[in-house]
């Protein structure tokens, strides 16, 4: 499960959605498509401080290590729930990645 699919189901649970529609002409016709991605997260969730998080924020990384963004849920303790980090599976782990951009938290 990518790290966005795990955000979203945390953010259902509210009533909220990160997903984004974006309309192209495609020939005569308008093609809509789907976006997911953690930058959404930022559109859609007010941040907040690292000292304040709760269970269920999340925590927005502009560099996950590799260059590329990530979203992850706050648990509790220190800990995040991580989906499809660095092609990883789901896992549990503390807040601060090596290599990665330090995070910002968000509430939605």
């Amino acid at each position: 499960m990518w790290c966005e699919e795990v955000a979203e189901k945390s953010i259902e649970a509210v009533g909220k959605s990160a997903w984004i529609t974006v309309e192209e002409e495609d020939g005569d016709a308008i093609v809509e498509h789907h976006i997911m991605g953690p930058d959404n997260f930022l559109q859609i969730a007010s941040q907040v401080s690292l000292d304040n998080l709760q269970q269920g924020d999340l925590l927005y990384y502009a560099n996950n290590g590799s260059g590329k963004s990530h979203i992850a849920v706050y648990v509790g303790n220190g800990q995040v729930v991580h989906g499809g980090y660095n092609g990883a599976n789901v896992v549990i782990a503390g807040i601060y990645l090596p290599g990665a951009s330090t995070p910002i938290g968000l509430r939605v």
